[in-house]
């Protein structure tokens, strides 16, 4: 029988998801594709529990702009993960980065900052 021209067996050799992304072929193997779902977990975590604080909720109803809110958003994940592990301070890192991102594409569609 004639192997199938679609058949992968996705590397093993990968060690990092900076290496998966530069080097990857595309695919991933079931261990990389569970890492994956559970850094995502980690982080969609991290942003429920910072964003969810009163604090977080208040600052957001009175922030005169998205640019200022935005900008105190690091550290407020940086401090909720402070005294946590190094990887908690990274998907801190991670979840700041994201909000900005999701920031910065409104902002490109609304550069006034949906100011009040």
């Amino acid at each position: 029988m004639a192997q199938d021209s679609f058949a992968h067996t996705p590397s093993d050799e990968i060690d990092s998801w900076s290496t998966l992304t530069r080097e990857g072929d595309g695919y991933l193997t079931q261990h990389q594709r569970k890492a994956f779902e559970h850094a995502i977990t980690l982080v969609k975590q991290r942003l429920d529990d910072t964003l969810q604080q009163k604090s977080a909720v208040k600052e957001a109803k009175t922030a005169t702009s998205l640019v200022n809110y935005i900008d105190t958003l690091e550290d407020r994940f940086l401090n909720d993960a402070n005294h946590v592990s190094d990887m908690e301070q990274e998907v801190a890192l991670t979840a700041a980065r994201l909000v900005e991102k999701v920031a910065q594409i409104i902002l490109e569609h609304h550069p006034s900052g949906l100011s009040k």
